[in-house]
């Protein structure tokens, strides 16, 4: 199967956008251009919502399959879809920072610019997690506020006649220092999810998973030429092939990769010479919906690049450079800054600055001038300083290439016997999914490790194991456990 989108799945139709209604300030004059705006792209529509929660740049949101509001975040709150704090939806990333450092982030949200992503329990149509950044205290007295700990806030939406309830907040995953994205692309098998985050002190990336049995960390990836302790913006392509870093120092990565095993290969490097040069660090990437073309905003300009090209720096053109507009109502241009590709196939940009527009690249799978940028295209409601984001709920399955679309009732078909064992173990499995079995003492220790090359089963020598008790794993092609279970050894 490919990887097309699938029209019926609207997680992404509803945006928020704005800032909240100022306390004691009746709604009238200016203030008429606070609260929330509310973008519905099927069927189309713009809106003001009176709301006393806005966001800074942490905002992302789900809908229903139809496309109807369930519920979003700012980064400190949990909030349903009649714009009020969600049962227990209060104080997340709860700390220092917005506490004490900066208590406007309480009402008016979170900084932390792809610092939050909600992702549905698969197979499940009442669990939603929301994985989120938190920032701590300065590092070494600088200014600079790094990510410090990944968490996650568990929502059940059917509490409370649709309105929801958050279960628990604030559960820790990970502690480390982030660079400042949360990233997350459907597995092979269209239902399960991979999570990334960047350790900011070395090059990997923290890989978490996604199952109908819930969160469950799987280690870490290693990604070439990443600098250390630096911003980042990240992507997947909607195919989910492509993962792309864009960053100050070094412009583009380009990473081939594997929805089967989370894995990243072939890096593809591209410079932009103006990032560095003149320091420009309003910046982020989106990928068109064909996942052809990806487009970086870099304050001033916007570029295209094809990834059809085998050398992605000869592939540039430059569609639209800055015209000079401000907003009239207040002193701020409208820069290209944070984009986000919609589910009308159309990418909208934010201006970089509180304003009351949004940029449009109309046509993202036209080639060169032919995308048509429309510069401050759609006029908001409200004042707004954030874009939403989304994962590629659409990404439909992809099980060419591997065997994570195995389904639960061929991985219960896998049989290991006999158990006990004091001679041998046979492994059967249909349709040869078993690629390798792992023996581990109770020490965790690998005593056994053992390919079929030839997919013709397994009958497995255990006479020089000790007797006790053993774990055995079965692995597909993609390293990635189908079954385990207890294995008894006697003599």
């Amino acid at each position: 199967m490919g990887c097309n989108s699938l029209a019926a799945q609207k997680e992404d139709n509803t945006w928020l956008l704005g800032k909240r209604i100022a306390e004691n300030k009746p709604d009238t004059g200016i203030n008429t251009e606070f609260g929330l705006t509310k973008l519905i792209h099927t069927p189309y529509n713009v809106s003001r919502q009176i709301s006393s929660y806005g966001f800074e740049l942490t905002n992302t949101s789900i809908s229903d399959k139809d496309g109807n509001l369930l519920f979003y975040t700012n980064g400190t709150k949990i909030l349903n879809r009649n714009y009020q704090i969600m049962q227990n939806g209060d104080s997340i990333n709860a700390g220092y920072i917005q506490y004490e450092w900066d208590t406007t982030m309480k009402k008016d949200g979170y900084r932390t610019m792809q610092g939050a992503i909600i992702l549905p329990l698969p197979e499940n149509d009442s669990l939603y997690y929301v994985l989120h950044l938190l920032k701590d205290s300065s590092r070494d007295n600088s200014i600079q506020l790094y990510d410090s700990k990944l968490l996650h806030t568990l929502v059940n939406i059917k509490a409370n006649n649709g309105l929801g309830k958050v279960i628990y907040k604030d559960s820790l995953l990970i502690k480390d220092t982030f660079s400042f994205f949360i990233s997350a692309c459907k597995k092979a098998n269209g239902k399960d999810w991979w999570i990334f985050a960047l350790d900011a002190n070395t090059e990997y990336l923290h890989k978490l998973s996604l199952t109908k049995s819930g969160l469950k960390a799987e280690g870490r990836e290693k990604l070439a030429r990443v600098n250390k302790l630096d911003l980042y913006q990240a992507r997947f392509s909607p195919n989910g092939k492509k993962f792309i870093l864009f960053n100050a120092q070094f412009g583009l990565s380009v990473y081939d990769f594997d929805r089967c095993g989370g894995n990243f290969s072939n890096p593809k490097f591209c410079p932009i010479p103006e990032l560095v040069d003149s320091f420009w660090t309003v910046f982020d990437v989106s990928v068109s919906s064909n996942s052809q073309f990806l487009y970086a905003t870099l304050t001033k300009r916007i570029y295209q690049f094809d990834f059809n090209f085998s050398n992605l720096n000869a592939s540039k053109i430059l569609v639209a450079e800055y015209d000079g507009f401000y907003d009239n109502l207040s002193p701020f241009r409208t820069l290209f800054s944070s984009s986000m590709l919609a589910p009308n196939d159309k990418i909208y940009i934010h201006t970089g600055n509180t304003t009351r527009y949004l940029h449009i690249i109309d046509k993202p799978n036209e080639k060169g001038l032919a995308c048509n940028v429309i510069q401050h295209g759609l006029k908001l409601p409200t004042w707004n300083r954030s874009i939403p984001y989304f994962p590629h709920y659409r990404m439909s399955a992809d099980s060419s290439s591997c065997t994570s679309g195995i389904d639960d009732d061929m991985k219960m078909d896998i049989q290991v016997y006999p158990n006990p064992a004091s001679d041998y173990i046979i492994v059967s499995s249909p349709s040869s999914i078993v690629n390798k079995v792992e023996l581990h003492n109770q020490l965790g220790q690998k005593t056994i490790s053992f390919v079929d090359n030839s997919n013709q089963g397994y009958r497995i020598d255990v006479r020089d194991l000790s007797e006790g008790i053993y774990i055995i794993f079965l692995l597909d092609k993609s390293g990635s456990v189908l079954k385990s279970e207890k294995l008894v050894i006697v003599r």
